[in-house]
């Protein structure tokens, strides 16, 4: 979850509470030790979710993709389940606190074998490009 995101009166306090955790995005040391807990998470057996785009996108279609949830699908072996979500910015808007009333749809995808690629820069960069392909085939 992007380190900003604490400073949400309430909100951070219970996401903290929850166990989340936050990344600033900037390649920071703080950042590559958080992405090491993350890791450790999910070698642990638990699942986690990881927003591809990083960031809420206002208007239709897909942003690109950042890299950090490919790397660490690699890093652990662990295959991703893509999940396309549609109608959350009609309900809470981007940079608002107001919750609407409204329906949201939720398609979750087949998973993708992170196996078949390999480790390198250049593997997960296929990986990330096959999945956005992937979401543009099914939004």
């Amino acid at each position: 979850m992007k380190k900003q995101l604490i400073k949400i009166p309430i909100f951070g306090q219970v996401v903290i509470i929850m166990g989340h955790y936050f990344v600033a995005r900037d390649g920071s040391f703080e950042d590559r030790r958080e992405v090491v807990k993350i890791i450790k998470k999910i070698k642990n057996g638990k699942i986690v979710f990881i927003a591809p785009e990083g960031t809420r996108n206002p208007n239709a279609g897909l942003i690109d993709f950042k890299n950090g949830g490919f790397y660490i699908a690699k890093k652990t072996e662990i295959n991703i389940v893509p999940m396309i979500i549609k109608g959350a910015g009609d309900i809470v808007e981007k940079n608002s606190m107001l919750i609407k009333p409204g329906p949201i749809d939720i398609n979750i995808l087949p998973k993708i074998d992170v196996k078949n690629y390999g480790t390198d820069k250049d593997s997960i960069e296929k990986l990330k490009n096959d999945i956005h392909e992937i979401f543009l085939r099914n939004m």
